[in-house]
């Protein structure tokens, strides 16, 4: 650990290797996560869910450090443009060429190979209409005639829900700016509101719980960077905090901890541990398009083998196949914007 107690502002203009690399594994645990419900059905969940007491998995770990890391940089990147074009276009870039790229080829590769429909009945079909909402953030997730022998027959990509639910943190951050909100004075009144929200959905039983987690960390990573002054650094607060992470997700409080102690973690290991090199960084890069891919092809994958594979087999597969797809889509898209 380089640094003993420094203020995290001292980091305000570091681009953070270590950043890219944790959010490359992130995206490698959300196709880990899958793999489960994917390959045996959905009452079977990773390891990390059964360690936690089914609080928390590999997968919403992986969401909350996405989130938090975008609200963190996306409040740096507004409040230092001060330029509200300038930050829709940037967020539009971000999210949607890469979806609308991975949109296309799965719509191609499942009607070519692994719908039961003919061609014209799949491209003419309602539920292929459908399923272009996605290209507006609509998800619908199935295709009609798709992996009809797979667990989870029609669905070709899962991990779309959580596309819009960033779009609208990205909208009701500018509107907050424009409020003049999006400030110390403010922030502290929010972080009591966020508080109790997360306490109220926590104790009352909502379907929608899962939607609202992934915004609460987002605001954590804004509130962090508006505070990253007054945000000491140190070896002992974040030791501290990674044996309370870890108990709080053996106790089967995985949320309480995914809340209190991702944004300290995730940064600390950011900005404060030795940094990897260029290489390894540069994994960073791929990991929305890692993302975006993961899941169809898993679900290709399980389909080749009939409907049902071993989960290690699956990650085994799925996981250089994603990473060699996301390459090609970070390098045909996202590279020269």
């Amino acid at each position: 650990m380089e640094q003993n107690s420094v203020s995290l502002k001292k980091f305000e203009s570091t681009r953070s290797n270590n950043l890219n690399l944790v959010k490359f594994i992130a995206a490698l645990f959300v196709i880990i996560s899958h793999a489960y419900p994917l390959c045996k059905g959905a009452e079977y969940n990773d390891i990390l869910s059964d360690l936690s007491r089914n609080s928390i998995a590999f997968g919403s770990l992986a969401v909350a450090i996405f989130f938090m890391s975008s609200g963190f940089f996306v409040t740096k990147s507004l409040l230092k443009s001060k330029n509200s074009k300038k930050y829709l276009h940037n967020r539009f870039i971000r999210i949607f060429p890469p979806l609308w790229f991975t949109l296309i080829v799965c719509i191609l590769v499942c009607g070519l190979f692994f719908s039961t429909y003919s061609l014209g009945k799949y491209f003419l079909s309602i539920g292929f209409f459908k399923y272009c909402l996605n290209f507006i953030l609509i998800p619908i997730h199935n295709l009609p005639g798709v992996f009809m022998n797979n667990i989870y027959p029609g669905v070709v990509n899962g991990p779309l829900w959580t596309l819009p639910i960033e779009f609208v943190c990205y909208l009701v951050l500018l509107l907050a700016y424009k409020l003049n909100l999006v400030n110390k004075k403010s922030y502290k009144y929010v972080a009591l509101l966020v508080i109790v929200a997360f306490l109220g959905i926590n104790l009352i039983p909502l379907s929608i719980k899962g939607y609202i987690q992934p915004c609460f960390l987002f605001f954590w990573g804004s509130f962090y960077w508006i505070y990253r002054d007054k945000i000491t650094m140190k070896n002992t607060y974040f030791l501290i905090s990674l044996v309370a992470f870890v108990l709080l997700i053996v106790l089967g409080y995985g949320q309480v901890a995914s809340f209190l102690f991702i944004p300290y973690l995730t940064l600390y290991i950011a900005f404060c541990l030795p940094k990897c090199n260029n290489h390894l960084a540069s994994l960073g890069n791929l990991s929305y398009d890692i993302y975006l891919c993961g899941w169809p092809i898993q679900q290709m994958i399980i389909s080749l083998f009939g409907g049902s594979m071993l989960v290690g087999m699956n990650i085994l597969i799925s996981i250089p196949l994603s990473i060699l797809v996301g390459y090609i889509t970070y390098s045909l898209v996202e590279k020269n914007m």
